[in-house]
């Protein structure tokens, strides 16, 4: 009775068949150069799993379709592996090696390249298997240098590529492997549906879905009904079906569906990783189109770094620039994938329109420089006008614009397009800077207090802020000027006069601007306010301390002075104007305090005398 076949140390992921051949004493061993007749044949390389221990009828042997090898083998023998080459007399020769691997011959007998192929195979199935892919694919790759005409070493190498989301050469490795001139030395003359399908796995993962279906139609033409085949086939089928619905949404600009159906593509794809750079690319469209701009920036920067001299590449990352107003950065791109590729219609188009937005925006920028504003407006507009769908470039040339109205002193018009520019970006730093400025030529000090203040929050830099600091404080001062009512100037006393001489003061402007004798009734009111203020001592002296020059903001102008006693606010007409007010005294009307919205208290005249 035989001994049962040793166990294979093949790797899983290669293809062998196992066949029977009389086993024979291991002979003497002989030169390690093979007879002209015996040269070897590198694409018949074949391993065999020899227990020489127990010479039996038959043992088990390992080997790739061949046909006529007389190359050179390798065998194990008691748990041992060794080299074995073929005698005159066609006898295996075994050369004694270390127990587990590939060893080397014994001294004076030197190592062939496939024997030391196979050792560095060996060698990256056990990386591959503690999950260690880049030293995998280090191992491989010296294997198919050692031995260029063996598919398995390829096709290993591409399982490791692709665990590492490499999918590029990985499909390299995998058209090699299928090609005519290895499928040829299988059993049937035909590539292994296995590795057809990973063929399938690495085109779909790159976005070539087209390539894909014809691959899986080639696969299940060689291999009708392969189940694995008939799944790939549906699964190919929603994934065009998701393609073809992103290319509709972004053919109507609808970029939050864009995102969505690429976000279902990364998931249903290869390592759920977004690899081809069509998909990427739309992508980036789409975060900008959301003006999603760190991100969309991220990615163009991650696709330029994994695709250097791809012009499509350059071109998305110029895109972007172009998108955020960077002139100068999507030129440089533009022309770096014109550099790659001459003919590159995108990049041509889109540098050629950059540069004339450039070109018109340098003008105004030298206008602007030169204190000709109105050449500046006018040049900004001019840019503004070659791409006006480009929001990013349109609020620059925009803010630009306001600068020079507001140099000119158009404030109002600087305003407008500020408040134009803020609502596209509410954050922006030079358009809340100038509205400010120029609302304080147009005395509104409040709104530009809050745009002072809402731009430090977000200027560039410490000297910016701490200009627009003192700004704030310039702003508060005139502030509360514009609020101040020098009341012994609207009495037309001085700051030193007697009751009397302001009680005399008040009657005179109150008969110049009674509504009633035709006068103005805001100056009539005006009047009666400052009355009330001077002829208290105590609301006086409060005024008194204010510095004119220098309001205090805590200072409450303008009938800011409360009172508590109404009393005290009563004016008796009769007694300011005499007879003048209801006739010899009698029937004299009075003053009574109301609430108004020109000071805590102003006076009405009820009379009977008018």
């Amino acid at each position: 009775m035989s001994d049962p076949p040793a166990r294979s140390c093949i790797p899983p992921d290669s293809d062998f068949t196992f066949t029977s051949i009389p086993s024979k004493p291991a002979s003497k061993p002989t030169s390690s150069t093979p007879s002209k007749q015996s040269t070897p044949n590198k694409s018949n390389l074949r391993f065999n799993n020899v227990n020489s221990a127990s010479p039996g009828p038959k043992v088990a042997r390992a080997t790739r379709s061949t046909k006529n090898s007389t190359g050179p083998t390798l065998a194990k023998t008691n748990g041992s592996w060794s080299t074995t080459k073929p005698t005159k007399n066609g006898e295996v020769s075994a050369a004694k090696g270390v127990s587990g691997s590939p060893s080397s011959p014994t001294p004076g007998s030197p190592q062939t390249p496939e024997v030391l192929a196979e050792e560095k195979k060996a060698e990256g199935n056990v990386q591959f298997r503690l999950k260690k892919y880049p030293e995998a694919v280090a191992l491989y790759t010296e294997a198919v240098k050692l031995d260029p005409t063996n598919a398995a070493y390829l096709t290993n190498r591409a399982a490791a590529l692709m665990a590492l989301k490499r999918y590029g050469p990985a499909l390299s490795d995998m058209q090699l492997a299928i090609s005519p001139a290895f499928s040829q030395s299988e059993p049937d003359g035909k590539a292994s549906s296995k590795n057809i399908l990973r063929l399938v796995r690495c085109l779909v993962a790159l976005g070539q879905l087209f390539q894909a279906r014809q691959a899986l139609t080639n696969l299940l033409n060689a291999y009708p009904g392969l189940a694995e085949g008939v799944n790939q086939v549906k699964r190919l089928g929603e994934l065009e079906k998701t393609l073809t619905s992103i290319q509709t949404n972004r053919a109507r600009q609808d970029w939050s569906m864009v995102l969505f159906g690429i976000d279902r593509l990364q998931r249903e794809v290869e390592g759920g990783t977004l690899i081809s750079k069509e998909w990427i690319g739309w992508k980036v469209e789409a975060l900008c189109g959301k003006k999603r701009w760190e991100e969309a920036q991220s990615l163009s920067i991650d696709l330029v770094r994994n695709h250097t001299s791809d012009p499509e590449a350059l071109y998305y990352r110029a895109l972007v620039m172009y998108l955020q107003g960077n002139l100068s950065g999507t030129i440089t791109h533009c022309q770096e994938a014109l550099r790659c590729d001459p003919d590159f219609t995108k990049a041509r188009n889109l540098l050629r329109q950059s540069r004339s937005i450039e070109t018109a925006k340098e003008a105004g920028n030298t206008a602007f420089k030169a204190a000709d504003y109105s050449t500046a407006i006018e040049k900004y507009l001019q840019a503004a006008a070659i791409d006006p769908k480009n929001e990013s470039l349109t609020v620059i040339l925009d803010s630009n614009r306001a600068q020079s109205l507001y140099k000119m002193t158009r404030c109002r018009e600087a305003i407008e397009v500020c408040s134009h520019i803020l609502k596209i970006d509410d954050k922006h730093f030079k358009a809340l800077r100038t509205r400010a400025r120029a609302q304080v030529v147009e005395s509104e000090f409040d709104a530009a207090i809050a745009d002072f203040q809402n731009a430090a929050k977000h200027a560039p830099s410490e000297k910016d802020k701490a200009e627009l600091m003192r700004e704030i404080k310039l702003t508060k001062v005139k502030l509360a000027k514009s609020k101040y009512k020098d009341h012994y100037e609207i009495l037309g006393v001085s700051r030193h006069a007697t009751d009397d001489e302001i009680k005399k003061a008040f009657r005179k402007q109150s008969l110049i601007h009674h509504p009633d004798k035709g006068g103005n009734e805001d100056k009539f009111k005006e009047i009666n306010e400052s009355y009330t203020v001077l002829q208290n001592p105590t609301t006086r002296r409060q005024f008194d301390m204010v510095d004119p020059d220098d309001p205090s903001p805590s200072c409450r102008h303008g009938g800011g002075f409360g009172h508590d006693d109404d009393d005290e606010m009563n004016v008796n007409m009769a007694d300011l104007f005499g007879a003048s007010f209801g006739g010899g005294g009698g029937g004299g009307g009075r003053f009574r305090p109301s609430s108004n919205g020109f000071g805590s208290s102003s006076f009405f005249m009820h009379t009977s005398g008018y």
